[in-house]
């Protein structure tokens, strides 16, 4: 629904990253960017909430989500589930599966931020790429893919460490971008891989699961470093093995033990909350921010 311009709203810049913002206003039919939602969607998966407190109200992916604070009495009218914005991409072209390389490998590591830097970024990246590389010859593999994010996509020295390794280097693009391309990007790498790993269990091994791909989590953790100054929060469990093996079983393992991990993929990222165009326009609020 359209907030009335007398009421004060609030948005969130988190929103309309990785296209979130784009994809639900696409959903119901709105082709406007100057609609922004009021509130805040979850940014990503993670282990709690995955938003601030303010501003209100809250579109959240499941249930994990809606526990803790949010759960009060008094945020009960503020907190809507309605699933990942990824489970409301239009179905991609046919086109895709004929680039699909069966014995393939695509790795999407945990990536680094301006608040949480890399503590030695070609060695780390490097070690990475050699451990990929030991997986591509005992698995006989026909291609090794690392999507990185922009932030380490962008360092010369980062590519460079990896293509040494023998592996191929990607990226879904802008993170920042106002529209599906980024999402676009990141499924039509799922659909051309046969398996995914990554280092920390969250958003994209969620997708790539959700996908029907087989997923493990493995291989050596980022070492980052902190900012002394920075407002960014980061959960360190997700690079835990034993906080991995409580939560979610069967998916800390080798890649011989990888597996599809659908229906743990389906409630993450909150399946059954998926809303109708109908529905979508009666929870959203959207207004025109100046």
């Amino acid at each position: 629904m359209i907030v009335s311009a007398e009421v004060a709203a609030i948005t969130s810049r988190f929103n309309e990253m990785y296209g979130h913002a784009a994809i639900l206003r696409n959903h119901i039919g709105i082709d406007d960017d100057r609609l922004k939602i009021v509130g805040q969607l979850q940014h990503g998966w993670t282990i709690q909430a995955g938003v601030y407190f303010d501003p209100s109200p809250y579109y959240l992916w499941n249930d994990r989500s809606a526990e803790g604070p949010l759960a009060a009495e008094e945020r009960k009218n503020e907190v809507f589930k309605i699933g990942s914005p990824y489970l409301y991409l239009p179905p991609p072209p046919d086109v895709l599966d004929i680039g699909r390389v069966p014995r393939s490998l695509l790795a999407i590591p945990q990536h680094t931020t301006s608040g949480h830097r890399a503590r030695e970024p070609y060695w780390d990246w490097f070690g990475y790429g050699k451990w990929l590389a030991k997986i591509r010859e005992e698995a006989e593999l026909h291609q090794v893919t690392v999507c990185l994010h922009e932030n380490d996509y962008n360092d010369f020295g980062v590519v460079a460490a990896l293509s040494r390794s023998g592996v191929c280097v990607a990226t879904a693009g802008d993170a920042r971008m106002q529209s599906t391309t980024f999402l676009d990007r990141m499924r039509a790498l799922f659909i051309q891989h046969g398996m995914v790993t990554s280092n920390a269990i969250g958003t994209a091994v969620f997708y790539a699961a959700y996908e029907g791909l087989p997923v493990f989590i493995d291989g050596p953790p980022p070492d980052v470093i902190v900012a002394r100054k920075t407002a960014e929060w980061i959960n360190s469990e997700v690079c835990d093995p034993g906080l991995i093996n409580k939560e979610f079983p069967g998916w800390y393992c080798s890649w011989r033990e990888a597996t599809p991990h659908k229906e743990e993929a389906d409630y993450e990222l909150g399946v059954k909350y998926k809303k109708s165009r109908a529905e979508l326009w009666d929870i959203l609020r959207m207004a025109v921010m100046i």
